[in-house]
Parts: C-alpha cells; sequence; structure tokens
C-alpha cells in the first residue's frame, strides 16, 4: 500500500517497471464479500498511483509494456464491482451512496486517464489526440467484448464505459461515432432495464459531447426510439430516455421533431400527471418545455393540453419533495408562452403570473421567518433552504422569458416584482462560521442534467 502510494507521488516511472507490474496486479484483483478492508483500500491506492503517473508521466507511460491495456481493465474491473448486492438499490431507484464506491473508481479513472491523453501538444497521428488513435480503440475492444457477454453486468459497464468517454472521440471520426451510436440505439432495446438505463445514460451523454452530428445523422432512427423507452416498465429507465431525449432534442431539426411531435406529446401529456413517479413526471415536464422550443410557433396545437396540465402542477405541487417538478413546470410554461404568439398566451399569461408571485411571496414570507422566535432552527432550514432556493432560480429565469413573452401586459406586475429584486441587491453576504461552512458543503448539491 505505501509502495502504490508512493509510486503515485513521484510520477518518475520509468525508472521501476518493476513496480508498475506490482501496482498493476493488484489494481486489477477483484473485490468479493470476504475481501478484508485493507486489501480493497489497497487496490484503491494502487490504481490512484497509476492514475497519477499517467497524468504526471503519460508519455513514460506509453512506453511500458503492456501498461494501458491492464490500466484499462484494472478500471473496468472496478466498474465490475456493480455486481455486489449494496449496488441494487442505486441500480433501481438512483439513490447516490456518499462513500465513493469502486465503480465510481474505475469511471472516474477512465475519465482521467483519456484527459491526460488529450492534450493537443501530444498529437499521436495527424490531428488526432493520442486518446483518439491509441487508448479508445484500446478501450473499445474490451468494450466489445463485454457487450457479448450475456451477463447484464457486462453490458452494463461497458455501455458506461462509452457514456464515461465519449468526448474523447473527435469529431472526424465519423466511422467509430456511427458505431457507438447505432450500438447504443440496438441495447436501448435489451432484455435487462438496468442495460437499457445505461444505454439512454450513454445516449443522453453522447448527444450533449457529439452534437450536431448525430443529431444530423441519426435523428430519424433516435427519436422514436427514445419515445418508445419512455413507456418502459421501469420507471427509471423512463425517466432517462425523457432525460436523453431532453438532450438530443435541443439541438434537432424543427422538421424532424415535427415528425414525431403528436406521439411524443400524447405521451408526456400523461406522464405528468399525479400518480406518475415524481422523477419521470419531472423529466416529462422538462421534454414538453424542449419540444416547445424546437417547434416554437408549430407547437400550436399542443397549447391547450398542455397550459392547463402545467397550471395544475404549478398551483398544486405544494409539497416539499415536489418542489423541483414545481419549479420545473415555472420554466415549461414560460417557454411555452415564447413558442406561441402573445395574443394566444395573454389570458393564461396572467393566471400564470399570479401562481408565480404568489409562490415568490410565499417562499419570502417563509424566508423572513428565519429570525422569528415561534420558528425552530430546523423548521427555518427546512422551509428556506428547501423550498425557496429549489424554486427561486426557476422563477428568476421564468419571469424574464414572461416580461418577453407578454410584453406590455408584464408591466402591471413590476409593483410586485421590482422591491423584491432591489432587496436581493442590497443584501450583503453572510460570513460563515466554520462549522457552517462544512454543513454547506455537505448540503450544497451541484445541478448536472
Amino acid at each position: 500500500q505505501a509502495a502504490a502510494a508512493s509510486l503515485g507521488s513521484t510520477g518518475a516511472l520509468g525508472a521501476d517497471q518493476g513496480a508498475c507490474v506490482a501496482a498493476t496486479a493488484c489494481a486489477t484483483k477483484t473485490n468479493d464479500e470476504e475481501t478484508p478492508e485493507g486489501l480493497q483500500n489497497c487496490r484503491k491506492y494502487a490504481i490512484e498511483a497509476l492514475l497519477c503517473c499517467v497524468e504526471q508521466k503519460s508519455q513514460v507511460m506509453l512506453r511500458v509494456p503492456n501498461f494501458l491495456n491492464r490500466l484499462l481493465e484494472a478500471l473496468l474491473m472496478c466498474m465490475l464491482d456493480i455486481r455486489d448486492s449494496s449496488y441494487a438499490k442505486w441500480l433501481e431507484e438512483g439513490e447516490e451512496e456518499d462513500e465513493q464506491r469502486f465503480f465510481d473508481v474505475g469511471e472516474e479513472g477512465l475519465d482521467r486517464i483519456c484527459r491526460a491523453y488529450s492534450s493537443d501538444e501530444d498529437l499521436a497521428v495527424g490531428s488526432r489526440t493520442q486518446a483518439a488513435s491509441i487508448l479508445l480503440p484500446a478501450l473499445f475492444n474490451y468494450v466489445t467484448t463485454f457487450l457479448q457477454r450475456p451477463e447484464w453486468e457486462y453490458r452494463f459497464v461497458a455501455l458506461m464505459a462509452i457514456s464515461q468517454t465519449i468526448e474523447y472521440v473527435q469529431e472526424d471520426q465519423e466511422e467509430e461515432l456511427d458505431y457507438i451510436a447505432k450500438t447504443l440505439m440496438r441495447y436501448l432495446g435489451d432484455g435487462d432495464f438496468r442495460v437499457r438505463f445505461a444505454a439512454a445514460q450513454a445516449i443522453g451523454q453522447m448527444s450533449l459531447d457529439q452534437t450536431p452530428y448525430v443529431q444530423e445523422q441519426f435523428a430519424s432512427e433516435m427519436l422514436p426510439l427514445l419515445i418508445a423507452r419512455m413507456d418502459d416498465e421501469v420507471p427509471r429507465v423512463q425517466g432517462h430516455a425523457c432525460a436523453a431525449f431532453v438532450n438530443f432534442s435541443e439541438e434537432v431539426e424543427k422538421a424532424e421533431m415535427l415528425k414525431v411531435a403528436g406521439q411524443v406529446m400524447e405521451k408526456l401529456l400523461t406522464k405528468i400527471r399525479p400518480g406518475t413517479p415524481k422523477t419521470v413526471r419531472e423529466h416529462a415536464v422538462t421534454c414538453i418545455a424542449v419540444v416547445a422550443g424546437v417547434l416554437e410557433e408549430s407547437f400550436v396545437p399542443y397549447y391547450s393540453a398542455v397550459v392547463p396540465s402545467l397550471l395544475d402542477v404549478i398551483t398544486n405541487s405544494t409539497a416539499l419533495e415536489l418542489r423541483s417538478l414545481r419549479g420545473k413546470a415555472i420554466e415549461c410554461i414560460s417557454i411555452v408562452g415564447l413558442s406561441v404568439s402573445r395574443e394566444q398566451f395573454a389570458e393564461d399569461g396572467k393566471v400564470a403570473m399570479e401562481a408565480m408571485l404568489q409562490i415568490a411571496e410565499s417562499t419570502a414570507t417563509c424566508e423572513d421567518t428565519k429570525t422569528s422566535s415561534c420558528c425552530s432552527q430546523a423548521t427555518q432550514h427546512r422551509c428556506m433552504d428547501e423550498e425557496g432556493d429549489a424554486v427561486r432560480e426557476y422563477l428568476t429565469e421564468a419571469l424574464g422569458r414572461m416580461c418577453r413573452a407578454m410584453g406590455a401586459d408584464f408591466l402591471v406586475y413590476l409593483p410586485r416584482i421590482l422591491p423584491r429584486l432591489l432587496e436581493v441587491l442590497t443584501v450583503k453576504p453572510k460570513e460563515l462560521k466554520a462549522e457552517e461552512a462544512e454543513d454547506d458543503e455537505v448540503l450544497t448539491e451541484p445541478h448536472t442534467g
């Protein structure tokens, strides 16, 4: 363990290939429920040491025989820790664990090693980075093998490895991109829900990292598949299909969206209703916003069905656990308002504005009770941070869109909006005590998706 840590701290690996072999041997060992914690920690140290060597001495490591293949194998073996029963709840419900697991170690390691070989200073072939020309071909040899395995865990890991590294495929590698896109579409229909989830995850990531190529080449194939998967028997797959649809559709051409608009809107309107799992409702609302943004004036046929449903969500989603859903509905209705004519949105815009202002004023009232003697510290925190902070950002951006959508009709609301905005601008930041800062680090979660 000490040797592995020392190896990573020096980065001078070229002088001791024996140490490299020892570290990779330790890194490629697999865990099971009987593996002592000390050996598990040793494995983590070995992987960290090898990754540090790559990051500090990337060109030296290329000269170590078979090193990259062994390291890639070690990282994929880490991801295969998904076989452990402790991952079951995460796979089914998506609840995150605070502690870093071996799957996370492997996934993060793939990104780190690709980044280390993506420098423009170390181009391998023409304008290709070493990640694109050397590392990824080696990785995809493993991916291809894993995808052919009958065990779902191998297919899951292969697809998640694609998701983690797709950004490092270069835009001129069209043959590779085509192969990846077709592979992901095929496994979106896999017999195991965890594999379907991973395929949706990878499609969503590819849609961001390889835009606009993937949209230009595969819209007619990808959109219907994602829409069909919105009816998956597993809610988590439904939600992830919606999320992938959002990422893909943000850069899709209007003509392509028109082909599927009727089909997808029919599904989405059923999925935002109460009784649907909360995460699916949230993703479905965001899907509607994206469809409206892409179609613009062509969204009119769906307007009369969408707006009442969104207003119902905004008005009735008062429970703390529904705050994100409420915020997304606020965002969505403001985008819908921009997509249609000002005349069509006029009356509904007034109803939406009243609902938004009531929410803004209620969260402000809750914040004002912070120093109230009748409000306990726990209640203050729950009221302010969970309700106010989650919705405030959505409200601020939505009000800007509502102003553009409503034009002169928006002026009547300024007396209720401006005082609060001015109050926010005059607030001086409060210096946190050390223990408060530590708590803030724990409770604050960055938005990634």
